[in-house]
């Protein structure tokens, strides 16, 4: 049987027996146990782990009594996760937990396994050094003492001062292996979810994707961009105005619903039943020490010479046969009876926002501060209908046939979608037609309705009479609203453009703001 397989049998039995650290474990920790060299016993080991598993998930260390391993290196690599900035991506990560606990525990057999080669080589080095330095103070016949043989005792203090030696070295070098793994990683967390707030945490990014992000090309305009909106608090203003409530904010909806109710009742009946406080007629016989209703037999035995000792035994047992002396009433009876019954039945609830259409205007008239203040507000929108649980889709478009459209999420995918938008270079003309279709033709679709369009431009462009017709087609039909953001330093008559087509209008005014951007 392999080493392997030995192990794997021991594990067995200490599950068989019940032991109760086994059983907590999750599967990849089991199989990490089986398969690494263990210089601690596999019980405390597992232990520890579990320990660092449950602290972690609450965004904690272990404390000191459950600390893993014991002494320098244990109190190390607890300083590590206090300081590096790990602990609140753990919290509540049972992914990101599992993988940094067996992750740490690879680094430290490694390093237990380096620390008890050189703790072996330095004691050997040290008992034949100690043996020459005694076989020539017996030469030089000195005090007898000093050339005693060495003892275990003297053997175990030098060890304990060599590891207490080695644990030092070896828990710099587990911090600077952690630093290695992790610092990177931590960065990239930090920094996503600096822009994306709480909800970057929710993402539940893995490593790999928060440092690709990091090192794409457009990730710089992201963070300029979060630079911008933390400068500029009407942007985020704006993009809370935007996305409708289905009907006035602080007001209830009142709804009539025909529903069935389970009606519950109590009903009250009398019944014929034995009550145990009556005596009122005989209904058998039963064996008990009532002297008063024994049968004519069990007289004739009390009367009798010789079998009244049984007699007396049989009243003591309380075994005689008697008659059963029972009793009947009528007692009020209450149950409970149940029948659905269909009635009217009025609700009430808050409406929610809902989902948001953004139409982004990339002409080349949009070159500059308007277009930063464009991606800004469009940032903005996605951030705040993500926060949310409101979906954002976004079209952009110039001249004819220039449309693109991708919904903005918070997941991979989208990541990539709003790091493209943030990046993009503005440039063409201007047909408001197709993107005002695309948009009309998504809140028709299935999980878009009540959707609110919103048109981010500087409004240079022409509206033809069959896009004014759909709108006000839709908004007759389907309450469609369609927000207007003009993005230009000073009103005009391109504003005249939006008025036809967006009730409301907002504007950005704080252009001082935003020109050093």
């Amino acid at each position: 049987m392999s080493a392997r397989k030995k192990k794997r049998a021991g594990v067995a039995r200490l599950f068989g027996k019940g032991s109760g650290w086994y059983s907590k474990l999750p599967a990849s920790y089991q199989e990490a146990l089986v398969t690494s060299s263990l210089i601690d016993s596999l019980e405390s080991t597992a232990i520890g782990l579990l320990a660092w598993r449950d602290s972690l998930l609450e965004g904690e260390v272990p404390s000191n009594e459950n600390l893993w391993p014991k002494g320098k290196i244990g109190i190390t690599i607890a300083e590590w996760f206090t300081t590096s900035g790990i602990l609140p991506h753990c919290k509540s990560n049972p992914d990101l937990v599992d993988l940094v606990v067996l992750e740490m525990l690879k680094i430290i057999l490694e390093c237990q396994k380096d620390s008890l080669s050189k703790i072996e080589k330095l004691l050997r080095q040290w008992v034949n050094k100690e043996r020459v330095r005694r076989k020539i103070a017996e030469q030089s016949n000195l005090n007898p003492s000093t050339v005693q043989p060495i003892t275990e005792e003297e053997k175990l203090n030098e060890r304990n001062r060599i590891q207490a030696k080695i644990d030092g070295e070896s828990a710099g070098q587990i911090l600077g292996k952690l630093n290695q793994l992790w610092s990177e990683r931590i960065n990239a967390w930090n920094s996503v979810y600096d822009v994306f707030g709480e909800m970057g945490k929710s993402l539940r990014l893995g490593w790999d994707l928060s440092r690709g992000v990091l090192k794409m090309t457009g990730w710089e305009n992201v963070l300029k961009i979060h630079n911008l909106l933390k400068s500029l608090p009407e942007i985020a203003d704006i993009a809370r105005a935007i996305g409708r409530l289905r009907e006035a904010e602080g007001e209830d909806i009142y709804e009539n619903k025909r529903v069935v109710k389970a009606i519950s009742r109590v009903v009250e009946e009398l019944k014929w039943v034995k009550i145990p406080t009556m005596r009122s007629e005989t209904d058998g016989v039963h064996k008990s020490a009532d002297v008063q209703r024994m049968l004519p037999a069990e007289s004739m035995l009390m009367r009798h010479p010789q079998f009244s000792k049984l007699w007396k035994a049989r009243l003591l047992e309380r075994n005689l046969a008697t008659y059963r002396i029972v009793g009947y009433g009528y007692e009020k009876i209450k149950r409970t009876e149940t029948e659905d019954v269909e009635t009217d039945e009025v609700s009430h609830r808050k409406l929610e926002r809902g989902p948001v259409i953004a139409c982004l205007d990339t002409s080349s008239s949009m070159r500059g501060v308007p277009e930063l203040v464009a991606k800004a507000i469009t940032f903005e929108l996605m951030r705040l209908a993500a926060s949310e649980s409101r979906k954002c889709f976004l079209y952009t478009f110039s001249g004819p046939g220039d449309l693109e459209g991708k919904e903005l999420s918070l997941s991979p995918d989208g990541l990539n979608g709003i790091i493209g938008l943030l990046s993009m270079s503005f440039g063409g003309g201007t047909d408001i037609s197709d993107p005002m279709h695309a948009a009309i033709s998504k809140v028709s679709e299935s999980g878009w309705s009540r959707s609110d369009i919103v048109m981010v431009s500087d409004g240079e462009f022409h509206v033809p009479s069959h896009i004014q017709n759909l709108v006000n087609d839709a908004r007759g039909k389907i309450s469609l609203r369609v927000h207007g953001l003009i993005v230009v330093p000073h009103r005009n008559n391109s504003s005249n453009a939006m008025k036809q087509l967006c009730d409301p209008l907002h504007y950005f005014t704080d252009w001082q703001s935003i020109r050093g951007f």
